[in-house]
């Protein structure tokens, strides 16, 4: 499998120069270098330029004419546009504040910074309530705006009204809905998965559990696809018995998941060949494998090694123990509206991805085997 490249530093470097160049000529208002003389003159690629480019149109800074060019925008035409964009950010239900830290209130949080950077105005609306609900159905309530951004949320009639209207972009945050035609944001779950199978292979793991869903094809098939890739790529055999898929979906039944994960538990420790580490979908699941561990007398990172995803259970206060991979919920709020406001062309989907990031904590551990030939305890 071909090694992802990570463009954001290169793209950050060549903004940071085309910023200069502005202030220092002082092109405010006026047109910028055709793309081939200005990647020439920067010394880049044209395809790095165009993501530094799209950046800074999402920001307000420029606006690309097609057929005329890209022109530098002054304050007064800043302020006019953000003074006519409005976005609407749609969630199922508003999160509670009392609640602490959640996925969605991060993913809200990101979205009304980069509205408020670029100078845009955002309305958050709640499918729950029913006075927001009819608004969404309403056409005429929804003209004002000029873009939706749906959080956590993808009800096939709200998104084929907005993208019937055809007012402005609709961008579908962490659960892109089949068959139409939408931006969707998402993390990079493959190399997240990756990255953490590649960290329990280099503790020196080579029988590692994968604790997946039941209706992975629907929701999420990347992880256990990376997962596999990192197995290939260390040359270690994949082992079918070595992936478990309880009956429990996304969004799960949590009220049936702790005597599902445990029999999952048992089924992965009753092999012949048992694992020496279990890597769990998300956290939620992961917590449930650590209590499930415990009940049979096994300690996580001691005895059994275990990894979870998405590194909510640090963030909410339930494990600071747990080796997970971060998502940016709050960056993927953020690239979303930065979306909403980058030109695509319409009736076209596209897929955006913010990158995980490993966290290693005292879950992960050599195996048992190995620490005991090494003659740690």
């Amino acid at each position: 499998m071909p090694k992802r490249i990570d463009h954001a530093p290169r793209m950050t470097g060549v903004r940071e120069r085309i910023e200069l160049m502005i202030r220092e000529q002082k092109l405010a208002g006026r047109r910028l270098l055709g793309y081939r003389q200005l990647a020439e003159k920067l010394g880049v690629c044209q395809q790095t330029l165009q993501r530094a480019l799209a950046a800074m149109e999402a920001d307000g800074l420029i606006e690309r004419r097609h057929g005329s060019g890209t022109y530098v925008l002054d304050a007064g035409q800043r302020r006019a546009r953000a003074a006519a964009a409005s976005l609407a950010l749609v969630v199922r239900g508003r999160p509670e504040a009392e609640a602490g830290w959640s996925p969605l209130a991060d993913m809200i949080a990101g979205a009304q910074s980069q509205a408020e950077r670029s100078g845009t105005r955002c309305e958050l609306l709640a499918w729950e309530d029913p006075r927001d609900a009819e608004r969404l159905l309403d056409n005429r309530a929804m003209r004002g705006h000029s873009g939706f951004v749906l959080l956590r949320f993808a009800e096939h009639r709200v998104v084929s009204r907005l993208l019937a209207r055809a007012t402005g972009p609709v961008v579908v945050v962490d659960q892109p809905p089949r068959g139409l035609p939408v931006v969707s944001v998402t993390d990079d779950s493959l190399s997240g998965a990756q990255a953490v199978t590649r960290h329990l292979l280099e503790l020196g793991h080579r029988r590692i559990g994968f604790l997946d869903v039941g209706d992975r094809q629907q929701w999420n098939a990347e992880k256990h696809g990376g997962y596999l890739a990192a197995l290939e790529e260390a040359g270690v055999p994949a082992d079918e018995h070595l992936t478990v898929a309880p009956a429990l979906g996304v969004p799960a039944d949590f009220s049936k998941a702790p005597a599902l994960v445990d029999a999952a538990v048992g089924e992965l420790l009753s092999l012949p060949e048992p694992p020496t580490a279990i890597f769990a979908y998300d956290d939620r699941r992961a917590l449930l494998v650590m209590e499930s561990l415990r009940r049979r007398g096994l300690e996580p990172g001691r005895d059994i090694s275990v990894a979870g995803f998405g590194d909510t259970a640090s963030r909410n206060g339930t494990c600071n123990a747990l080796t997970s991979c971060r998502i940016d919920f709050r960056k993927m709020g953020q690239e979303a509206v930065r979306a909403v406001l980058r030109p695509a062309t319409p009736g076209e989907g596209r897929f955006l991805t913010v990158s995980d990031r490993l966290m290693v904590r005292s879950s992960t551990t050599a195996p048992r085997e190995l620490k005991e030939r090494n003659g740690v305890s």
